[in-house]
């Protein structure tokens, strides 16, 4: 695998890194997201970030992946642990993972619409800060159920993120949504 330089961004969840190398991790558009090493067998990255104690969690997208650490560790202690596991899994040249990715799915013409709407703009803005919000399912109607990934999960930002950018946004494409939740 060749890969260019390795860039390592600060996210609004002081708790994520989110880290890109100019290569693909994944072979297809989709999600992966591991918390624990035995988790991990079929993902050469996350197995490698899982070793650490300081990793809570790893989630992989096709041209990033976001590490979680613990809270009671501090990036700048364990960054070249960090730097270390991932030059290796670069230089080792295997995918992401063999896993097979997780994608949204619909049951119906209104969900595959809000999935829609959600994986325009709103992706492009979570996946920039190294995070995603995925579609779970459409309640009563009117309620959208969305599930934090990557530095999305746990971020103290989630909620404004929520209420003041997605709810407002699924409002304006479409009249029947009245609220937007995760869980």
């Amino acid at each position: 695998m060749k890969a260019g330089k390795i860039l390592a961004e600060e996210t609004p969840n002081p708790l994520a890194l989110r880290i890109s190398y100019g290569s693909d991790i994944l072979q297809e558009d989709g999600w992966l997201q591991y918390f624990r090493p035995e988790e991990a067998g079929n993902s050469p990255l996350a197995s490698r970030l899982l070793f650490f104690r300081f990793i809570q969690a790893v989630y992989i997208r096709k041209d990033f992946f976001t590490i979680l650490r613990h809270p009671d560790y501090e990036w700048e202690h364990i960054i070249e642990d960090i730097r270390e596991a991932v030059d290796l899994f670069i230089e080792s040249g295997l995918p992401g993972s063999y896993d097979p990715v997780l994608k949204e799915s619909s049951s119906s013409p209104e969900e595959q619409a809000v999935i829609e709407v959600l994986q325009g703009s709103i992706r492009a803005a979570t996946s920039n800060d190294g995070g995603e919000l995925v579609f779970q399912r459409l309640e009563n109607g009117n309620r959208v159920v969305l599930s934090p990934k990557g530095a999305c999960m746990n971020c103290p930002h989630l909620l404004d993120t929520v209420k003041k950018g997605i709810e407002p946004a699924f409002s304006r494409h479409f009249g029947f949504i009245q609220e937007v939740v995760w869980e």
